[in-house]
């Protein structure tokens, strides 16, 4: 199977659909810093075609006898006349497709994918060195092969292994550990939705890593692809042309697979409920793994992923706490306080966070008074936080967060006890405690009450 790269800086015959009529297209694909483009020539009243409708559009040819896909194109720049009846422009491709020529959109039968950084999250050793020094070669490196997690759902098998890649010159052999995660469908599936799916996957084990990690490598299989059972990669490409500039997570992971291996189909099934049924947890968490959300924005993103699980999951519980503090009587329309839904969430986590249960009104408070402040802004009842104040609060949210998930998936207290330990040393977990509830004691100067 070729590479994309090997397929660059050629002339390739293409075709696409042009205000619905079939154009054959010469055009060339190029990199362009960190992006792949395709520089082609159209002919003149093509592309007035194309400058009055703007359409998306799908390429389908050949590079150099391989078959190539460019999906979701629009004119990136042009034209620029070449001096005969062609206009030179340049496309901006989403996604090309290394293998296969469709005309209509692509349809996957299973989809794989690998990321490096998964290495991190296996327990078990893949390869072990036996020693015989009674033979003429004294050791061998062999493959274990570990133990495939794997889950059915209504999509379809999802699997997690490792295997093995070597590559070798004059002077050594070198042997690398591949992590694959693999989703094969029931029913075939549009491309861009396989993608979705095995990224909901790599969303799970980016809560396991407390990191970003990167959608590498990726391959799938169509109805054309043979022996589709035995290939871990299967024999298309797929390029994601707009690759996501984020350090990549390179520490261990905090969930490990021997913590959930043995409940793969339950945990895989609670996050698809969590993952589809309170959207804004996972994304506002990738927002702030990605760095798109940092400092104040960061701890308001906590915090409204956190009321969106209480509204989601404890809205009952919630409000109890709330008529019980003497909320929500009649002829108040305000709703459940978010004081109410923060110390509620801590209750029902405090067999993880192991918070002595008399600070946790305070503790809900000092959280619920710095949110309001950046929401509300009266000054007249809440304090302005500190920044040192805000970074704490944050830190303490972001593991509430990674709590909140790894409970609710199916994760033991014990094993979340363990986390904890190892992801937020206790003098700092308890100093940033005691920080928001000093704050949450806090009244406001009598100058900023005037203003």
């Amino acid at each position: 199977m070729k590479k994309i790269d090997n397929l660059l800086n050629q002339i390739g015959d293409y075709y696409c659909l042009i205000d619905g009529e079939e154009v054959h297209i010469d055009g060339v694909l190029r990199r362009e810093r960190d992006i792949i483009v395709f520089r082609a020539k159209v002919e003149q009243d093509y592309y007035k075609k194309l400058d009055i409708h703007h359409e998306e559009l799908q390429f389908w040819g050949t590079t150099n006898g391989t078959p190539v896909t460019l999906l979701s194109v629009f004119r990136r720049r042009g034209g620029f006349p070449s001096g005969t009846t062609t206009v030179e422009v340049e496309f901006d491709p989403s996604q090309i497709i290394v293998g296969r020529c469709y005309k209509e959109e692509p349809k996957a039968i299973a989809i794989s994918a690998s990321i490096t950084a998964l290495n991190r999250m296996f327990s078990s050793e893949p390869l072990e060195f036996i020693y015989d020094f009674s033979k003429e070669k004294p050791y061998l490196l062999k493959f274990t092969y570990p133990d495939i997690i794997k889950t059915d759902d209504k999509l379809g098998r999802l699997e997690i292994f490792q295997t093995i890649s070597r590559s070798w010159t004059r002077n050594e052999i070198t042997h690398n550990l591949v992590p694959i995660i693999k989703y094969q469908f029931n029913n075939p599936i549009g491309i861009m939705d396989a993608v979705e799916e095995i990224a909901a996957a790599r969303n799970l084990f980016s809560f396991f890593a407390n990191g970003y990690l990167p959608l590498e490598n990726i391959s799938f299989a169509d109805e054309q692809t043979q022996n589709i059972d035995i290939r871990p990669q299967y024999d298309i490409s797929l390029y994601l042309n707009y690759p996501e500039e984020i350090a990549v997570h390179d520490e261990p992971f905090l969930i490990m697979t021997s913590d959930f291996e043995n409940n793969f189909s339950q945990i895989w099934q609670n996050w698809l409920d969590i993952y589809k049924g309170a959207v804004p947890i996972p994304t506002l968490f990738y927002e702030i793994i990605c760095n798109r959300s940092t400092r104040t924005n960061c701890f308001l993103n906590l915090a409204q992923a956190i009321e969106v699980y209480s509204d989601k999951y404890r809205k009952d519980e919630a409000e109890a706490l709330a008529k019980n503090y003497g909320y929500l009587q009649s002829g108040n329309n305000r709703g459940c306080p978010l004081k109410c839904k923060v110390e509620d969430v801590l209750s029902f986590l405090n067999d993880c966070l192991e918070i002595t249960d008399c600070n946790l009104p305070l503790i809900a408070q000092g959280i619920a008074n710095m949110r309001n402040y950046y929401t509300h802004y009266n000054l007249g009842k809440y304090v302005a936080p500190e920044f040192k104040e805000t970074y704490y609060a944050t830190q303490f949210l972001r593991f509430v967060l990674l709590t909140i998930v790894y409970k609710t998936i199916g994760l033991s207290s014990e094993a979340l006890i363990n986390v904890r330990k190892r992801a937020y040393s206790t003098n700092m977990y308890y100093h940033d405690i005691e920080a928001i509830m000093r704050y949450a004691s806090k009244k406001p100067k009598k100058e900023e009450q005037l203003i």
